[in-house]
């Protein structure tokens, strides 16, 4: 799709501009003033986070000049000047407007659009032009206009409130308006007083809707009476009700989603019942002719689920995740309207990944449409212009973008071949498996992404689709191998055989979900409990101090520290345990250590991390442990179990490297930080390049910052964790690029 280039104002844009499209009903194209009434605040707010966007696209600039082209600011005057129309129907035979000829307010409308085989929604229905939707949903839209109160009724004086709707208000033909218009579709469905959800494919029966409206209450006095508590016989026809919504047409929808997700269903402002609330509109069944409308308020669709989750009759049914997925939009701790209003370099933001997730796991017609939704959903003032089907390459671009607003975490993803999960969206546009230095998440598509600093990514240098120039902080020293020696002298710490899990204990005793097979688990998991108890106790107390430190940060505070939880705490029974290891450590270790500073005693650090080892929620990090890797003379750090490409990649790994990009140096130890790198020959590494096609532009081997060596490129094999580590920034203004044990490289070339 070409560039959207400004649209200058139109002369005549002082005055609305009405167009009649039946005897009642009228289009009309609002004045600029009318626009800026609607839209200004909200487009201000976009131009304040200006900083934010630009310093995304300097980067992607920088690293990929074709990609980057796609993006372009978004710009308020565009915006404004934009044309923007509503729908007004009046039997007076004109516009009802008032004395300044404008409209106060508008109400938009969520729809499925149809095809022209008119196959779905499969009812006979048939639009009634010049609507989109059937007859039934059009009544049941203009019946909204002016409904403010607790009446049914609308007042007469809102037949001059507007209707948007994308099909009717966007020249379908003209690319420049539909970019634009796609452009501010978040601020659209921001800034309507009421969204309307037509399901034409859902019909309630009437013992749903009479159970329905049993519970519902939409002026609670009390939290009491806010709460619904539905008789056993009545949560079925609650359960049947939420599937049929969670199983229609519009549910699915990329773009549905996201004009939900705009309109911030969640805030106060949404929680106003009639007037703000989003209103669904489905067909009420009927034994005479083809049924009604009935209108739900979303908020009566949020406790409807609830009340039937939280019965034991609830299916969770293999499309159970992607159907409740949408309702993550109400997370206080992945919302980007937690963000500062103003985000510039250094601002802390929330995750643009996690809202990207969400909508992957919606269907889109048009792939590059969903780059548009995500954007929008993250509030980035940017939009998207590049126009392609190839669901693969979504993959790349949004992850590329977030590392060029700074989000570090594609760079620690790692899948392998033999737990690919072909449900999620992936980068192998070739067809063929591992042509990316870019992974999927191996554990699945997080929407729970934590926030990240605006412009935090500084040590890449170039980025492709299948490699990746970056500066590497390389491991000089050797792994050391956990022996069998250090395994056995695990067990006078923990003589029981295997080790066993202790319970974790809920807020609401009457939930524990945790596994049946526990017993079984320790089993299987007691060779890698001991062999990070080794690893713990071959880094001394002052590595299991930060060992702690970072666990305890990390993992035990956001995943075990939570409203499920009972808080974390050292487990008695275990103390003895800590102090033999105290013990033991103190008579071996032989490193200065530093002077604790308000923390607890080496024993109570102890005795945490072997609770924590023994926690069956942490069995994700306890993997088998290869070793521990030397930071300097007297300090390692553990190793995690590598996640390699391929299954062969395990036979033979003498040839690897270790090296952590400049960019993870500082970010959790929860995640892959760690790459495993295979040196490239030249021959090779042409090689794939020819079968690639792809050298996208990037300089010899001379140029790269190392002097002339095959070293300089590598091929990725597979990625770790790396914990308890001490600092491993180097000094760069010193001169200390390289010690004994560490050694800075720039501009390194990696690939699959």
């Amino acid at each position: 799709m070409s560039a959207v280039q400004p649209r200058p104002a139109s002369p005549g844009e002082d005055n609305p501009i009405v167009c009649r499209l039946t005897e009642t009903l009228f289009e009309v194209t609002v004045s600029k003033q009318n626009r800026l009434n609607f839209f200004s605040d909200s487009v201000q707010r976009l131009n304040q986070n200006r900083e934010e966007a630009e310093v995304t696209l300097r980067n992607l600039k920088t690293w990929s000049p074709e990609l980057a082209d796609s993006f372009r600011i978004r710009d308020p005057d565009t915006l404004i000047n934009n044309p923007f129309r509503l729908i007004c129907e009046s039997d007076l035979g004109h516009v009802p407007f008032d004395s300044e000829n404008v409209f106060r307010q508008f109400i938009a409308v969520s729809y499925c659009w149809r095809h022209d085989d008119n196959d779905w929604p499969g009812d006979g229905s048939v639009p009634s032009a010049p609507w989109p939707f059937s007859r039934t949903f059009v009544d049941a839209v203009l019946s909204e206009r002016g409904v403010h109160g607790g009446a049914p009724e609308g007042d007469a004086n809102f037949r001059r409130e507007g209707i948007w709707i994308d099909q009717m208000c966007i020249r379908q033909s003209d690319e420049v308006e539909k970019q634009q218009s796609i452009a501010m579709m978040d601020i659209i469905y921001d800034r309507c007083r009421k969204l309307l959800i037509l399901l034409e494919d859902v019909t309630f029966t009437p013992e749903e809707v009479s159970v329905l409206e049993k519970y519902n209450n939409p002026w609670p006095k009390t939290i009491d009476e806010a709460i619904w508590k539905p008789e056993k016989a009545d949560v079925p026809h609650l359960a049947s009700l939420c599937a049929k919504v969670e199983n229609s047409r519009w549910w699915s929808r990329s773009w549905c989603w996201h004009e939900i997700e705009v309109n911030k269903p969640w805030s106060d402002l949404r929680h106003q019942y009639h007037n703000h609330n989003a209103t669904f509109v489905v067909k009420l069944a009927s034994s005479v002719g083809n049924g009604s409308a009935y209108k739900l308020r979303y908020m009566t669709l949020q406790n409807a689920r609830h009340a039937s989750m939280s019965s034991a009759n609830y299916i969770h049914g293999p499309d159970f995740l992607r159907k409740t997925i949408r309702w993550t939009i109400g997370d206080n701790k992945t919302s980007p309207y937690q963000d500062p209003p103003h985000r510039g370099a250094g601002t802390e933001r929330s995750s643009l990944l996690g809202r990207f997730f969400v909508t992957s796991y919606t269907d889109c017609s048009i792939a590059s449409d969903i780059v548009s939704i995500s954007i929008n959903l993250c509030g980035l003032a940017l939009y998207f212009v590049g126009h392609f089907r190839n669901h693969d390459r979504v993959f790349f671009v949004m992850a590329t973008l977030a590392l060029a607003c700074g989000e570090k975490r594609p760079l620690t993803w790692m899948d392998n071949d033999y737990t690919n999960d072909y449900t999620l969206l992936t980068l192998d546009e070739r067809g063929g498996h591992g042509n990316s230095w870019l992974s999927r998440p191996t554990g699945g598509l997080d929407t729970g992404l934590p926030k990240f600093t605006v412009g935090g990514v500084r040590g890449l240098h170039r980025v492709s689709s299948h490699h990746i120039e970056l500066d590497l902080l390389f491991f000089e020293a050797p792994v050391e191998k956990i022996t069998d020696d250090q395994v056995k002298a695990t067990y006078e710490i923990f003589p029981d055989n295997p080790i066993k899990s202790r319970k974790v204990e809920f807020q609401n005793q009457g939930f524990n979900p945790h596994m049946d097979d526990s017993e079984k688990d320790d089993k299987f998991c007691d060779s890698f409990r001991r062999k990070v108890l080794a690893g713990a106790c071959n880094i001394g107390l002052a590595g299991i101090r930060r060992f702690w430190a970072v666990l305890e940060r990390e993992v035990v505070e956001p995943s075990f520290n939570n409203a499920r939880f009972v808080p974390f705490a050292g487990d008695d029974a275990l103390r003895p345990a800590a102090k033999k290891m105290v013990d033991r450590l103190s008579t071996s270790d032989t490193c200065s250590i530093p002077a604790l500073q308000d923390r607890n005693s080496d024993e109570e650090i102890m005795l945490s991390f072997l609770t924590f080892l023994t926690d069956p929620r942490a069995l994700y990090m306890i993997t088998p442990c290869p070793g521990i890797v030397r930071c300097n003379e007297g300090e390692g750090a553990i190793l995690g179990h590598p996640a390699l490409r391929f299954l062969s990649d395990y036979h033979d790994q003498s040839g690897y490297r270790l090296a952590i990009p400049t960019d993870l140096v500082d970010s959790p130890s929860n995640v892959p930080r760690v790459w495993i790198l295979q040196p490239l020959e030249e021959g090779e590494k042409a090689k794939r390049l020819d079968a690639h096609g792809d050298n996208n532009g990037v300089s010899s081997c001379n140029d790269i910052g190392v002097s002339d060596s095959t070293g300089a490129r590598w091929r990725l094999v597979g990625k770790c964790l790396l914990l308890g580590e001490p600092s491993l920034v180097l000094s760069e203004t010193d001169g200390n690029m390289k010690s004994r044990f560490l050694a800075l490289r720039k501009r390194q070339w990696v690939q699959a």
